[in-house]
Order: C-alpha cells, then sequence, then structure tokens
C-alpha cells in the first residue's frame, strides 16, 4: 500500500509544473536606433553595443548588424545601454523595457581628423615615402588604409571617432621599408575638428659617423693574408648598386654619408671571375649601429656541427689561398720548407682533442694530398 502511495505522488509531480525562484519572464522587442548628432541614422559598420540588464557589471556585447537594431529582451528590467563606435566610447542611455517603450534613441559623435606630417631628428627634414597606419589603443580598430607621406612628409586626413574617455586615443605607426619602424601616442581626437600633428622620428636624414664593415672569414678571425683584393659593394633593397670600398689588409672597409634604411652589404673577390661574391648580409641603418659584422658565405651556409663549419672553412682557404708546399724529404735532407700552416695544426689539434671525427680528418688529409698540398709517401686512402 505505501509502495503505491510513493508511485502515485512521483507521477503527480512530474505532471505538476514547477514554479523557478524568478519565474517565466516575457520578452518584449527593444529597438535601438543610432544617430549622428545632426539626426541622421549613423552607419552601424564599426559600432558595438555593451548592454548591462538590472545592476549587471556583465555587459552581453552586440556587435551592431543593421541601424536600426531590433533584439528581443525580457520585459521589466532597467537596462544600460553603452555605445562604442570603432573601439571608442560614443555615448550611453538606460531605458526600462515595458510593452509601451519599445525604442531607444541613442546619438554618437560625429567625427574629426587628423593629419600627419613624418619628420627626422632634426625635426624639420621631411621624410618622403613613410608608411602611416593608425589604430585603436588596445588594438582592435585598425584604419582602413594606411598612407604614404608625400614630399613634404604629409599624409592623408584620417577621419576617427573622436576620443570621450581621457583613457582612449589613437596610435600611430611609422614604417619606412620592412625594418625601420617607430611609434607615436597619445593621439587624440575632438567632435567635428580638423588637426595636424607632427611625428618626429628618432631617425637622422644623414648618419654622422662612419659605418665599419669587418669580414671575417671564421668566427675568430678577419680575412687577411689570403692574398686576394677583396670590396664590400653597397646595395639599396631593389639590388642598385650605390657604392663600394675596397678591404682593407686588417679585414675593414668603411662607408659615410649614408641615409637610414634597409641596405644589403656583399663581399666580392676582385681577383674571381666576375667578383665572385664572398658574403653578404642584409642591415637596416637606424643611426645608432657603427659597424656591421659580415661571414663568409660558406661558414653560415653550413648546417652542421660548429667544428665541422670551421674545418669546411678552412677547405675554402686553402682552395683561396697560395698553398705553403711541404715535401717530404729523406731525414738526412733538410727540408727546404718545413713551415706548417696554422690551419693543419688547428685541425691537428681539434682532432687529437676529439673535436672532430676521424673521418673528417682523414678527409681533411686525403683533399691536401690529392691537390698536391702537401706529399705524404707511402699513405693511401681507400
Amino acid at each position: 500500500m505505501k509502495f503505491r502511495i510513493k508511485t502515485t505522488m512521483a507521477i503527480l509531480l512530474l505532471l505538476v509544473p514547477i514554479s523557478l525562484s524568478f519565474g517565466e519572464q516575457n520578452e518584449g522587442s527593444l529597438q535601438i536606433d543610432i544617430k549622428s548628432w545632426g539626426g541622421e541614422l549613423a552607419d552601424y559598420h564599426g559600432i558595438v553595443l555593451k548592454i548591462y540588464p538590472d545592476f549587471s557589471q556583465t555587459p552581453t556585447v552586440v556587435p551592431l548588424p543593421s541601424n536600426p537594431y531590433t533584439m528581443s529582451l525580457p520585459l521589466d528590467h532597467r537596462y544600460k545601454i553603452e555605445v562604442y563606435v570603432s573601439s571608442m566610447y560614443a555615448n550611453v542611455d538606460y531605458v526600462r523595457l515595458v510593452p509601451d517603450n519599445p525604442k531607444v534613441e541613442i546619438s554618437v559623435p560625429i567625427p574629426g581628423s587628423v593629419r600627419f606630417t613624418v619628420v627626422n631628428t632634426d625635426g624639420n627634414t621631411p621624410i618622403e615615402g613613410a608608411s602611416v597606419s593608425v589604430q585603436s589603443d588596445d588594438g582592435t580598430y585598425r584604419y582602413w588604409t594606411n598612407s604614404t607621406t608625400d614630399e613634404n612628409g604629409n599624409t592623408i586626413r584620417f577621419w576617427l571617432q573622436p576620443t570621450l574617455l581621457e583613457t582612449d586615443y589613437y596610435i600611430a605607426g611609422v614604417s619606412v621599408g620592412d625594418g625601420l619602424s617607430t611609434t607615436f601616442s597619445p593621439i587624440t581626437i575632438d567632435p567635428g575638428k580638423s588637426q595636424d600633428i607632427k611625428i618626429t622620428t628618432p631617425w637622422p636624414k644623414i648618419i654622422d659617423h662612419a659605418i665599419v664593415v669587418s669580414v671575417y672569414k671564421s668566427p675568430t678571425e678577419k680575412i687577411s693574408g689570403l692574398g686576394h683584393n677583396f670590396a664590400v659593394e653597397l646595395y639599396d633593397n631593389d639590388q642598385h648598386k650605390l657604392a663600394s670600398s675596397d678591404v682593407s689588409d686588417k679585414g675593414t672597409a668603411y662607408f659615410s654619408n649614408l641615409e637610414v634604411g634597409n641596405y644589403v652589404f656583399r663581399v666580392v673577390d676582385l681577383d674571381q671571375p666576375q667578383n665572385k661574391e664572398w658574403g653578404s648580409v642584409s642591415v637596416t641603418l637606424t643611426g645608432k649601429q657603427d659597424s656591421i659584422r659580415i661571414l663568409t658565405n660558406s661558414y653560415e651556409s653550413q648546417n652542421v656541427n660548429t667544428n665541422q663549419t670551421v674545418f669546411n672553412n678552412y677547405i675554402d682557404d686553402v682552395q683561396t689561398t697560395p698553398p705553403q708546399i711541404i715535401t717530404k724529404e729523406p731525414a738526412d735532407k733538410p727540408q727546404e720548407n718545413s713551415a706548417i700552416p696554422s690551419w693543419i695544426k688547428n685541425m691537428a689539434g681539434w682532432w687529437s682533442d676529439d673535436k672532430i671525427s676521424d673521418s673528417e680528418f682523414l678527409k681533411a688529409i686525403e683533399y691536401l694530398v690529392q691537390h698536391n698540398i702537401i706529399d705524404i709517401q707511402d699513405v693511401h686512402f681507400n
């Protein structure tokens, strides 16, 4: 009997609706019109609504899909509606949604404008060809196009949403080529007003000191004593040759009166056909550098361990340097040339210290013998 009563009560509970503490809420439609100060409907692109129900601190974020925009919300609640245009705060309104109040109009300020003039660090010399971009401080908005400065360093006029809050501002980015860039901020905009702003970059027009280019045949040794004449050639990004400087016997070349920007420095062997390239490096000169280091291509091109790289670099030295020939003579005869090149001693030292393998060392000796750089009798390589 008790079992039947409990079963019957359970069935009745399932059939009777349970009343939630919040109760069932009726929804109504709210039409939101975003208008400019002149009274016409504003362009909805870039407008975002933040809607706070009652006293909530967490908004519902709604990118505006049209203007006017109609949305469904529970009736008999108070709503705070904030409007943001291009990530900038534009206005706020409050509404209590009841059946006879289904519409709210919110006005947003008209844009203001700014034009930039980009100059060198002297504050006067205009920079032509710089690319200028504008974005909001939080990076969520970026102006639809960049502007390239003219011969006077001027950009187009950027039309931007006003910055009504003290925390709102814009950032201008300035770049020249691929590697030269700087920023300028804060930029504030007043409704309906135009302004001109000068951006003084940290770049001089002409670098006021010489650029020393040091050429290395290994990470620690400058190019010298190879019996060849070398030069460093200077190119712009369009591969136009701008200048050339001979490499001294100390492995250095010099350039002066250069403008800031992107360059390619190439080391060429003047004694090789068509001035064979020895090494190169791409550099962005900002006016702060005073030296550049170039390492031989044969060294940088190796994708193996450091010891193997050094070994290959010295082999390249042998190919481009008149070798010292060591001829093996009978023990009772003095050798005409007993000097052993330092690079052979280094390789032997690396081999004895297990820094290069036996096969690498044997390949080096085999190369020297096959090219008649040394003559070792009764030694055979398989």
